[in-house]
């Protein structure tokens, strides 16, 4: 379930307390700006200083667990995702909690070791490389669909070149 933050301060220090308060990077979550803040603070100001603070950390916001922001107003945000609503907020994350059984516990106790192992592994490095090969993956996608629609091009072709010559044969 997603861990709502409000944020009451922008402040970057205030931010980083709130962020180990919050646990953010090991549960999914999303800040809400207050309006009051919204009054004496430029929204992109604000998001700058979120950023600075979750950068100073090392927490990435998308890995192993995102930090959503919920905002209306138009900002620019390269590292934090951004939603309109409560609404556009991934589905995966929202699920109903069970007594895990003892098989389940024995790989929740690997997750915890291996989510501890990544905070060693350079996070930015490896987004970089993520959006590489997502990039690399959709050009091969687009070409692989451009192939088919030849391809079905070329049977049609073929088979009404075989119905025609057929037809030909007959007369």
């Amino acid at each position: 379930m997603f861990k709502e933050i409000q944020i009451l301060k922008n402040d970057v220090s205030y931010f980083e307390k709130l962020w180990i308060k919050n646990k953010v990077g090991q549960n999914p979550a999303y800040v809400l700006i207050s309006a009051d803040m919204l009054e004496n603070n430029p929204i992109q100001k604000i998001v700058d200083n979120l950023e600075l603070s979750l950068k100073n950390l090392k927490i990435n916001p998308v890995f192993p667990y995102p930090l959503y922001l919920i905002t209306e107003y138009k900002v620019k945000s390269d590292f934090i995702p951004l939603a309109n609503s409560k609404n556009e907020l991934p589905n995966y994350f929202n699920f109903r909690w069970k007594i895990p059984t003892p098989s389940e516990k024995i790989i929740i106790q690997k997750i915890n070791i291996l989510k501890n192992h990544l905070s060693i592994f350079p996070i930015e490095k490896f987004s970089q490389d993520i959006k590489i090969i997502k990039k690399e993956q959709k050009a091969l996608h687009s070409l692989l669909r451009e192939e088919d629609f030849y391809k079905d091009i070329l049977n049609n072709l073929q088979n009404n070149l075989k119905n025609n010559f057929q037809q030909n044969e007959k007369k």
